[in-house]
């Protein structure tokens, strides 16, 4: 009967473990026993759409050394750029607070090995405390976050307690900073110094930092996952990336110095391209990185206005796409949408923003491709949002939402009846 009882609570969530716990003595006992067990705590489930600092203590507390993953945030406010391309830049942290309290408590878990937050608000006082978490961690992120750091002290205070966190995980396989909200904390020279050899997976904002202007120290990595996001550098630094025959995915996003691209398409490797906000972006450039990098599944061009028709074309070479993101750029029209529209496994397409599409290519769109899901009509125009969704294939169309529109009052009358006044004698 032991046995019936541990098998029918190892398949509760934390919600429901919680809820037997107040239940009586013998469900309380039961339900701590399969907390101890417990391998993944997600808080960004959809059951837990209403926790908070308080609740987040509690379920901390109740964290077994078994714990394996750990992901702390509230839910993404866009499915798009979530699910697909990743994005952190259109993304805003929530209210909730990951405070030193916190870190303390994931300082218990030995075992643990993946930790991240989510649009959560980092605190000082929890920065300060990440020195002291596990060496056993092989996943590091924040995503969307918000670091409380106001000066330039408390960017020390956090960046050595950041650093010694790096060189005391030397086991560390991803790295993540994906946030443009890091306050006065930068990537500086040091603290790239610390990264760990063993990282796969890196990505750092790194906040137009100016010491930092190549990808040398990236040599001696063998990284599937880059990202240096918001950076200063110049174009002759992308020939580092030549020599990394693993990369699968690449972050330049808001790359303002970089002129000259042609570069990335010597990386037949590629499976993600993000360029958005490369405002450098031209023709030539983009039409070798469509020639030479065939196995492209995601590609983000968003608001890269320097490219034409004429360059956009070439995305019909690029077979194997199935999230595409061209917000942001006003030579997309008809013509391009008739032209992509061979890329059978397109399911997402990004479309907000473009002002030169009309319904009649969004609906060729609609209909010619057959794995399409998805498709983001925000800021585009008016004729664009009347588009006809076909019945019964599924595809979720994001549009404008409609404007309050209240009732019409009835008109004042034109002339008032004078009115009677009684005048007591």
């Amino acid at each position: 009967m032991e046995d019936v009882w541990g098998e029918i609570f190892s398949h509760l969530d934390p919600i429901d473990l919680s809820r037997c716990e107040r239940v009586n003595k013998e469900f309380y006992c039961r339900a701590r026993n399969a907390w101890s067990r417990e391998k993944v705590l997600d808080t960004l489930h959809k059951r837990f759409q209403c926790v908070d600092e308080t609740a987040i203590g509690a379920l901390l507390d109740r964290t077994g050394e078994r714990m394996d993953l750990i992901r702390l945030g509230r839910p993404s406010t866009s499915q798009l750029y979530t699910s697909n391309f990743r994005s952190s830049q259109l993304e805003i942290p929530s209210n909730l607070h990951f405070t030193g309290s916190h870190a303390r408590k994931i300082s218990q878990l030995y075992r643990l090995k993946r930790l991240r937050f989510h649009r959560m608000i980092i605190t000082l006082n929890a920065l300060e405390e990440m020195q002291n978490f596990p060496a056993s961690l092989e996943d590091l992120t924040f995503f969307a976050c918000r670091f409380e750091v106001f000066s330039l002290e408390e960017a020390e205070l956090a960046e050595n307690s950041m650093i010694r966190l790096l060189e005391k995980c030397v086991k560390l396989k991803t790295f993540r900073i994906e946030t443009r909200w890091c306050g006065w904390l930068k990537a500086s020279r040091k603290l790239i110094a610390a990264l760990p050899r063993s990282l796969s997976e890196l990505h750092l904002n790194l906040g137009d930092a100016p010491e930092l202007n190549n990808l040398d120290f990236i040599r001696s990595m063998n990284l599937t996952t880059l990202g240096v996001a918001q950076n200063v550098f110049q174009a002759n630094a992308l020939s580092t990336l030549l020599s990394m025959k693993c990369l699968k995915s690449l972050d330049l996003s808001n790359s303002r110095l970089i002129d000259d691209f042609t570069a990335l398409g010597q990386i037949d490797s590629l499976r993600e391209l993000n360029l958005s906000g490369c405002y450098s972006l031209f023709n030539r450039s983009f039409e070798t990185i469509c020639m030479g990098c065939p196995r492209l599944i995601h590609l983000n061009i968003d608001a890269c206005f320097r490219l034409t028709r004429l360059s956009l074309e070439k995305i019909a070479f690029l077979f194997n796409l199935e999230c595409l993101s061209l917000s942001g750029i006003p030579a997309v029209n008809d013509s391009i949408l008739v032209h992509i529209s061979g890329l059978a496994h397109i399911a997402t397409l990004d479309l907000s923003k473009c002002p030169g599409i009309t319904s009649l290519g969004v609906e060729w769109s609609l209909n010619s491709l057959p794995s399409l899901q998805f498709i983001s009509l925000r800021g585009s125009s008016p004729s664009a949002q009347k588009c006809v969704t076909p019945i019964g294939s599924g595809i979720f169309v994001e549009r404008d939402p409609l404007p309050v529109q209240f009732p019409t009052p009835p008109p004042a009358p034109t002339s008032w009846p004078p009115s009677t006044v009684m005048i007591s004698s």
